[in-house]
């Protein structure tokens, strides 16, 4: 099964971004009319392709699934490693197991001060769709 994230698609946008689009469409070779199945970071969907062009692939959501959240949540809180590559990694392998949310604070023996945030929220999103979860949330460095 393949899983495509769109952030926006509980709040009614159907175009996929462009870098799904282009996976689904090039890659996979999707054509109009397939079924796939799309997730948000809060649920999932299934939804048939239409208008299929690499850049612009728009969807029209046929049907929410039923994804059940667990009764407990997970969340992890760490102070940044030197390495960018272990941070990666780290967020990369947590979000696989099925750790709910990661937070990132500053302490007094913290080795960085900042964070792209933009990349681990895209490991992140690499390694749910991976593992075909649903749920996710990474939060911004406090």
């Amino acid at each position: 099964m393949q899983l495509f994230y769109c952030p926006d698609i509980s709040r009614g946008v159907q175009m996929l971004p462009e870098d799904e689009a282009l996976h689904c469409i090039k890659v996979l070779r999707k054509t109009e009319g397939q079924e796939i199945d799309i997730t948000d970071g809060t649920g999932g969907y299934s939804g048939a392709l239409r208008a299929a062009r690499p850049k612009n692939l728009y969807v029209t959501v046929l049907s929410s699934r039923q994804t059940h959240m667990p009764d407990y949540n997970i969340h992890i809180a760490l102070s940044p490693t030197k390495s960018p590559e272990r941070m990666e990694w780290f967020v990369e392998k947590v979000v696989e197991i099925g750790i709910d949310s990661i937070s990132f604070f500053q302490s007094e023996h913290s080795e960085r001060s900042h964070l792209n945030l933009d990349r681990l929220r895209k490991k992140a999103v690499s390694a749910m769709k991976q593992s075909e979860r649903a749920f996710f949330f990474l939060a911004s460095m406090k």
